[in-house]
């Protein structure tokens, strides 16, 4: 007989640990992905004590516009996903991004940042339109400028469009009422600086002084190459400018063949499956407790594929 799963949990040694997770197939809300129905994706997460949601809306078209992609949503759909959500005390932010080549036009200040602004505009109408317990209450963004093609060769050029589109967004998130939230990878270094509007500052003083919570892919699967991975050195620049940071974990599973989109065993928790990955989070979680940090997390990418975790 198969075991019960383990679950993760919210409250570390009597102190609350927020719990994330990415929502990629944004038709499962309302239909069946990889085996996974919405029922059994709301009791997975509400049995993990998930707090927080960061829905991809890209596919999420206002009532009567849907274009016949069949894995896009209706605002009619996400109104009462998140409706659903707002039950079991979880918020939900609304996530876009881009990585490899296309990061490009997103961060570059000279092309407008049409795509944030489209972003934006269907977020602010989408809340305009609905009740309060359907809104969502932040904005989520994964765009990873270390992912470009050229980046090891232009690293300053990319890192300074970045900054400032960083700030970009947390102007519009922040006139809206809502909570501005971006991933970040491990990788970022104390001395990468960046010019700001003439105005040479650390990357990562600008971006926690943006952002209301970032998220560092520290993609590892075991705690302690997580905390080395990023997080103990962004963890200085989350106390300094009150921001939260929660800390990702990756369960896709590896590809023998990498690429720069593929996954190697050693950062998913997928290659040790959900009971090991359970242990590793919570001294993770306990890890981060240590700290003395007052607004730390964990962030589980993503929830199709953490139901598919193997149980070893």
């Amino acid at each position: 007989m198969v075991s019960a799963k383990p679950h993760l949990s919210g409250d570390v040694n009597g102190k609350k640990s927020p719990i994330g997770t990415w929502w990629w197939n944004l038709h499962g809300i309302y239909e069946t992905v990889d085996d996974l129905t919405p029922d059994a994706a709301m009791q997975m997460l509400v049995s993990n004590n998930v707090s927080e949601i960061y829905l991809d809306v890209s596919g999420m078209y206002s009532d009567g516009e849907m274009d016949g992609d069949p894995k896009a949503a209706s605002f009619a759909d996400v109104r009462t996903f998140i409706r659903r959500c707002r039950q079991y005390q979880i918020h939900v932010s609304a996530l876009t991004g881009a990585s490899r080549d296309t990061v490009k036009k997103w961060i570059n200040p000279d092309l407008g940042y049409q795509e944030a602004r489209e972003f934006f505009d269907k977020i602010e109408f989408y809340n305009l339109t609905s009740d309060p317990e359907e809104r969502f209450t932040g904005i989520h963004l994964d765009v990873e400028p270390h992912s470009v093609s050229d980046f090891v060769d232009n690293r300053q050029f990319y890192l300074d469009q970045y900054a400032k589109m960083m700030e970009y967004f947390a102007r519009r998130a922040h006139n809206n009422g809502l909570s501005y939230e971006t991933d970040v990878c491990g990788n970022l270094l104390e001395d990468d600086i960046v010019c700001v509007d003439g105005k040479e500052e650390r990357l990562l003083d600008v971006l926690f002084a943006s952002c209301d919570t970032v998220v560092v892919m520290a993609y590892r699967h075991d705690a302690k190459r997580q905390m080395q991975f990023g997080t103990e050195r962004y963890i200085p620049y989350a106390e300094k400018h009150g921001t939260r940071l929660m800390v990702g974990c990756e369960t896709l599973p590896p590809c023998d063949d990498l690429t720069i989109d593929d996954i190697p065993p050693s950062i998913t928790y997928y290659t040790i499956g959900w009971e090991k990955m359970v242990e590793e989070v919570t001294k993770l979680q306990k890890l981060l407790q240590k700290s003395g940090a007052p607004d730390l997390g964990v962030s589980v990418h993503h929830v199709h594929s953490w139901h598919k975790l193997p149980n070893f």
